[in-house]
C-alpha cells in the first residue's frame, strides 16, 4: 500500500470499547457500540421515541445489509439475542404481525455503567 493511500480515510468505521469486547465479545461489542450511536444520531431514520427512550427500528435483514456487510443476518441474530440475554438491550417488536420480524431495540445503559466497574458477573443470572 502507497504511504499516500487514503484507505483509512475512507469507508465505514465501526466504533467499540475494547474492554467491553474483553468482557462480552468482539460481536457483541461492536454491534453494542454501533447501536449506541444510532440511538445518538439524531439524523437517523430508523430511530424512534417510545416510552420516554429513544429506539433503533431494523430487520436483521437491514442491520446486514446496511450497517454490518460483514455479520450474515444468522450472525446478526445470535448476536442480539445474545445482547438481551445478558441484559445490555431491552427490545419490543413495533409491527404486531407474525410475518414481519422487525424489532425496535435499545441500550440499558446501567448495563454498560455496572460492566465496565466489574459487575458483568450479575448479568448472567
Amino acid at each position: 500500500m502507497d504511504k499516500n493511500s487514503n484507505f483509512f480515510e475512507t469507508g465505514t468505521k465501526y466504533i467499540f470499547d475494547a474492554r467491553l469486547a474483553k468482557k462480552i465479545g468482539l460481536n457483541n461489542a461492536i454491534v453494542f457500540g454501533n447501536l449506541v450511536c444510532q440511538i445518538n444520531d439524531s439524523k437517523s431514520d430508523a430511530r424512534i421515541f417510545k416510552n420516554g427512550k429513544y429506539w433503533i427500528v431494523r430487520s436483521y435483514k437491514n442491520w446486514h445489509e446496511e450497517i454490518f456487510p460483514f455479520f450474515s443476518e444468522c450472525t446478526l441474530k445470535r448476536t442480539f439475542l445474545n445482547l438481551e440475554k445478558i441484559g445490555a438491550i431491552e427490545s419490543f417488536k413495533p409491527y404486531k404481525t407474525d410475518f414481519n420480524a422487525t424489532k425496535a431495540y435499545t441500550i440499558k445503559y446501567e448495563f454498560a455503567d455496572d460492566i465496565m466497574k466489574g459487575g458483568f458477573k450479575i448479568w448472567l443470572n
